[in-house]
């Protein structure tokens, strides 16, 4: 890419794959930079640059600032991104998350609903929209989303654990409980960080119950996978 650009610095697909090269190698500034170049050029010279690099190059300008935390500058990135092409359910979702993060929830949750309608298999989506319905403790549109996600992706374990969240929101005990064990079994080891959340969960709902075996049970997993939490430790001495 750097020979491209040595011989010619307005090629588009060498600017844009020298930054994407420097985004999958972590280098972020860089990435950043060759992304911000290729708009530029966009702006200066409209047909040297193809309308799919232009989205793609908004989309990763958003991902990178959002990772930095510049969610307004993310925002602005993505929002650009979904005028160019509104059909994308992955710039939507981006889109979506940033505005959660803005605690812009009425235009996360329209973000995320376009994202869900262009694509209802889209896990990141539907879990994304099922946060910001749960962020207006809407449990029974979150509950309703979930169940049929988790019909979907049986073995997503963060679907799992939303839906046991959402399903105590609706004061479904029993339910919230086993969608909490569903989450034990698919993420054994903690592995992916989701068991040791589900173990919580579990802990206060069998505090709850008075089923204080069950409890501690529950709170020792908690704490054993994540000892640094003063959550578990809690939980336990709860129990």
């Amino acid at each position: 890419f750097r020979d491209a650009l040595a011989l010619d610095g307005t090629l588009a697909p060498a600017i844009f794959g020298l930054a994407e090269t420097d985004r999958q190698q972590g280098n972020a500034e860089a990435a950043l930079a060759g992304f911000q170049k290729l708009l530029a050029l966009r702006r200066s010279t409209p047909d040297a640059v193809p309308q799919g690099l232009q989205i793609a190059a908004l989309g990763n300008v958003g991902l990178l600032y959002y990772e930095k935390g510049f969610y307004e500058d993310a925002e602005s990135a993505l929002a650009e991104s979904v005028a160019l092409d509104a059909n994308s359910a992955e710039s939507w979702t981006n889109l979506g998350l940033v505005e959660r993060k803005l605690g812009k929830r009425k235009e996360a949750t329209e973000a995320l609903r376009k994202a869900y309608a262009l694509d209802p298999t889209n896990e990141a989506a539907v879990g994304n929209l099922a946060l910001t319905y749960m962020d207006g403790a809407d449990w029974i549109n979150a509950v309703a989303l979930l169940l049929t996600a988790t019909q979907q992706s049986p073995s997503n374990a963060q679907l799992w654990l939303n839906l046991g969240v959402a399903q105590q929101g609706m004061e479904n005990a029993e339910g919230a409980i086993g969608s909490f064990q569903r989450v034990l079994a698919l993420d054994t080891d903690n592995r992916q960080g989701f068991a040791a959340a589900a173990a919580g969960y579990l802990a206060l709902a069998y505090t709850r119950q008075n089923r204080f075996d069950l409890a501690i049970e529950q709170a020792k997993r908690e704490t054993q996978w994540s000892p640094e939490d003063a959550s578990g430790w809690i939980n336990l001495g709860q129990a």
